[in-house]
């Protein structure tokens, strides 16, 4: 007999949001159980971790087990952004869009999707999955992971790299580069809501595979790799795309770090509008085209 598809509680008001508590396992390959709890979000913030992820295609092939013995089917790609962050000894409090928001509600829609700007600032971290890796793409995070090195001054025309840099640079130039080629060309980095969801959190993690990395050693690894390759004209887009992320990143959260932004001297400012992002951002990927609204507009 299969498992009846899992009926979502109303939410008590729209200031609430559900948590997904995902239960431990001692292998990855455990099915996916886990509990909801409703709640207000600003009596929790950060106490939950927010999932950034790419959908994938529309096929809900795997499925969340509920406490309450029903199963709410989900994609590969949520599937395995899970299992990924699942811990093995202890529960983990998350929050990814397709299973805490009603999918077939579309007032529940409505309310929670334009919130998603407010759920992603107050959760501890962002846990931004690119995906399963073995192209190369983990070995790239692992070339950048070394990358906490001081940066250029972005106001710099003719940036000099410093002694560090050049040893990090040149290391890196012995590489393959085509596995950070890869690495940025993944589809999570073609994305509409990643400017919503990596901008508003000071504290962000990329997984892919096993390898992890921080946004800003991912960053300040950018920038200095772009100084050690020919850059094709569709890898400088994506680098230049990233790089609008990035200082958005920078003015929301108020650091000072390396601009990733000089790819070739791009300026962004805080009063960037919103035609010049949707230009920006035109080759960005939605499922649904009123998403770059949404995406950008917060």
């Amino acid at each position: 007999m299969d498992t009846p598809i899992h009926t979502y509680a109303p939410l008590p008001s729209e200031f609430h949001i559900r948590i997904l508590v995902l239960e431990p396992a001692p292998t990855s390959t455990a099915p996916l159980h886990g509990t909801f709890e409703l709640a207000r979000l600003t009596e929790i913030e950060g106490t939950y971790e927010a999932i950034s992820y790419t959908w994938g295609k529309p096929i809900m092939s795997q499925s969340l087990y509920c406490d309450d013995k029903t199963q709410i089917r989900i994609t590969q790609s949520l599937d395995d952004a899970l299992r990924r962050v699942r811990f093995t000894g202890h529960r983990r409090r998350l929050w990814a869009d397709a299973v805490c928001i009603d999918q077939s509600n579309t007032k529940d829609k409505g309310v929670q999707i334009p919130r998603m700007k407010k759920i992603f600032r107050s959760a501890k971290k962002v846990l931004a999955w690119l995906g399963p890796g073995g192209n190369g793409e983990e070995e790239a995070i692992n070339l950048l992971v070394p990358a906490d090195v001081p940066g250029q001054s972005a106001e710099s025309d003719d940036p000099q790299l410093s002694e560090d840099e050049t040893k990090f640079a040149s290391h890196t130039v012995q590489q393959d580069a085509a596995s950070v080629q890869k690495l940025v060309e993944l589809p999570f980095f073609s994305r509409m809501w990643i400017i919503q969801e990596i901008v508003f959190n000071m504290d962000v993690l990329l997984l892919c595979g096993d390898a992890e990395i921080s946004w800003q050693r991912f960053r300040t690894g950018l920038s200095i790799y772009k100084f050690c390759f020919p850059i094709t004209t569709t890898l400088l887009e994506r680098l230049d795309a990233i790089a609008v992320v990035s200082s958005l990143w920078e003015i929301n959260n108020m650091v000072d770090l390396p601009l990733a932004s000089d790819v070739h001297h791009l300026e962004v400012s805080s009063d960037k509008g919103i035609i010049d992002l949707l230009t920006k951002f035109a080759s960005y990927e939605c499922t649904d085209p009123r998403d770059r609204i949404f995406a950008l507009y917060s």
